[in-house]
């Protein structure tokens, strides 16, 4: 009883000693319980990470129905990618968000040669960041596709206002200006704007559908219809104009008019043969289900009815485009 106050002090000194040694020696084992706890963890935060590939991926080369295709990319629930006549050049604009003018040195059959996909990822729902990334590794494996970037001087158009002004209406109920840019330069991978999206029947298409049909949403009720040799739209920007007629034309279009502000406006010309018509490579694909007929075959051309329609003019001129350059890339075989 006499030694008991020194005696509880030498048991902490103890106690402390060998905390400390614990501490820095690190423990000798690991309780069972723990070990799997962290196990646990780590397995829920894999399990929690987007997937970067496909777990399954049927591709299939179709032939031409009559001469005629019509293509159709879908998502649906379930992880689910569907892309129906769709060519290598299709893929690689959807996976690295860029025109088919920004992709340079590819094969020929890059843009004739089609494929039915039908594709499966292990998670719920697919969104458009990760579509990309599934996309990518899909071509990276099948169609052993290597590729890198580079800005080239190459002919490009700039939109700018006419000499008597520019014709288009301002919209009513215009929309507070978005912190975020408009939609930019279609010459920069990653920009492609208005014009710029891959859409299809169960994936969100938004105001930056094109194709036969209708589209509307997303820049506070913005809508846009696109028939051959016919577009109309209401409040959208110019930079979006710009977008759409680079889609059309299969050039960039840099809006150069400095005009602000939403507008609605209608433009009809007659198509030719150079130009790309509707959708990626002049292919038509039902975005809606009320696509505008064909415009009037003995009508203006794109040209002019800009410059009299619109009271722009579309200059043409050089410069730089970012573009991917195709270093290898080989037919996928069915399966």
């Amino acid at each position: 009883m006499f030694w008991k106050p020194e005696l509880e002090k030498a048991v902490r000194f103890l106690a402390a000693g060998l905390s400390l040694a614990t501490v820095m020696a690190g423990p000798i084992d690991t309780p069972r319980g723990h070990a799997g706890q962290q196990s646990g963890n780590s397995a829920a935060q894999a399990q929690a990470a987007p997937p970067t590939s496909f777990e399954v991926a049927s591709i299939k080369p179709v032939a031409a129905e009559n001469g005629v295709f019509r293509i159709s990319m879908s998502t649906s629930p379930g992880g689910r990618y569907t892309a129906m006549r769709a060519t290598a050049s299709i893929l690689i604009q959807q996976a690295y968000d860029v025109k088919d003018y920004q992709i340079t040195n590819g094969p020929g059959w890059l843009t004739s040669q089609r494929y039915d996909i039908v594709a499966k990822a292990d998670t719920p729902n697919i969104d458009r960041e990760m579509l990309k990334v599934l996309l990518q590794s899909l071509l990276a494996e099948r169609f052993q596709l290597q590729l890198h970037r580079e800005t080239k001087e190459l002919p490009i158009y700039a939109l700018v206002v006419g000499k008597n002004g520019h014709k288009l209406r301002p919209s009513e109920n215009q929309p507070a200006a978005p912190k975020e840019a408009s939609p930019g330069d279609p010459s920069k991978p990653g920009q492609a704007g208005v014009g710029g999206a891959v859409a299809g029947r169960g994936m969100a298409a938004g105001a930056g559908a094109v194709g036969g049909g209708a589209a509307s949403g997303g820049r506070g009720g913005s809508q846009i219809r696109i028939g051959r040799g016919q577009l109309n739209a209401q409040m959208v920007p110019v930079s979006s104009i710009a977008a759409m007629l680079s889609q059309q034309l299969g050039r960039p279009v840099v809006d150069r008019t400095e005009i602000k502000g939403n507008f609605d406006f209608e433009l009809q010309w007659t198509p030719d043969e150079t130009q790309r018509g509707m959708g990626f490579g002049g292919i038509e694909r039902p975005v809606g289900d009320s696509p505008l007929p064909s415009g009037d075959p003995a009508g203006p051309s794109i040209f002019t009815a800009v410059q009299d329609q619109l009271g722009l003019r579309l200059e043409a001129t050089k410069g730089p485009v970012e573009s991917l350059v195709i270093d290898r890339i080989e037919k996928a075989s069915g399966n």
